[in-house]
């Protein structure tokens, strides 16, 4: 089994500059292995040795404005043909939130998790029978 220190290393190893080694794979490790969505990718790090490809963080430079043509951000502005946009992924709660599903006296399951999903023994809520 690779170790964090290896993944890491295999990784960097196909990002062109020390900026996208950091942001892609950082030294100081943000969270523990598989908390976050694993990147089961091909390729994916090489396209950012393309002259066209830019990662672009908005942490750092929050979007100001999306035109026909471009996107500004606090930084510049960039012409595009295409844009990406990553925002996560819910895969457990998020197709059941979009259901809208009801349980007893019509409560929503959006309101039964709004301080968060609390289950026991796999997914069975309290008041939902048919869950």
């Amino acid at each position: 089994m690779l170790t964090h220190v290896r993944r890491r290393d295999k990784v960097r190893a196909r990002l062109p500059n020390a900026r996208l080694q950091e942001k892609f794979a950082p030294t100081e490790k943000p969270h523990a292995f598989g908390c976050k969505r694993i990147s089961l990718e091909n390729g994916f790090y090489e396209l950012f040795g393309k002259p066209n490809v830019h990662l672009v963080d908005v942490n750092e430079t929050p979007v100001v404005e999306v035109t026909p043509t471009a996107i500004r951000t606090s930084e510049k502005e960039w012409d595009f043909d295409h844009v990406i946009c990553a925002t996560g992924f819910d895969a457990l709660t998020g197709g059941l939130l979009a259901m809208n599903v009801e349980g007893r006296n019509g409560m929503k399951l959006q309101e039964k998790w709004r301080a968060g999903v609390k289950t026991f023994l796999g997914l069975s809520v309290g008041d939902f029978p048919n869950m």
